[in-house]
């Protein structure tokens, strides 16, 4: 364990990142959130004419393919934020993997900052 988290400090200290995809994401609002999911797309379930939101859901941006669900009700912790305007969806605060690939990133307008 300590070894694969030294390697891992050492490729991110030499800049070496991962086959991560670059690629602007699109959103889409559903009813029920899908079994199979596509690269770049956030799904966000909920009611969107009342900006009220359950859940998101996405593809791990690192290429993993693992899915990511974030929970955005607030009565629950840990709960995530959605900003949409207009075409551009935000998500607040960042997004980390705790486990296998341990991808850490923003995601703002649509795109992956990575930390």
């Amino acid at each position: 364990m300590i070894v694969k988290k030294f390697y891992k400090w050492l490729l991110n200290l030499f800049g070496y990142k991962k086959s991560r995809s670059q690629k602007p994401f699109t959103f889409v609002f559903v009813r029920e959130l899908p079994e199979k999911i596509k690269d770049n797309i956030l799904y966000i379930e909920g009611n969107e004419s009342l900006n009220d939101f359950c859940y998101a859901l996405m593809k791990c941006p690192c290429g993993c393919n693992e899915k990511i669900m974030l929970n955005l009700m607030d009565d629950a912790s840990p709960y995530w934020k959605v900003e949409i305007v207009g075409s551009k969806a935000s998500i607040l605060p960042s997004i980390w993997r705790k486990v296998d690939c341990e991808s850490h990133f923003w995601f703002k307008n649509n795109k992956v900052i990575w930390v």
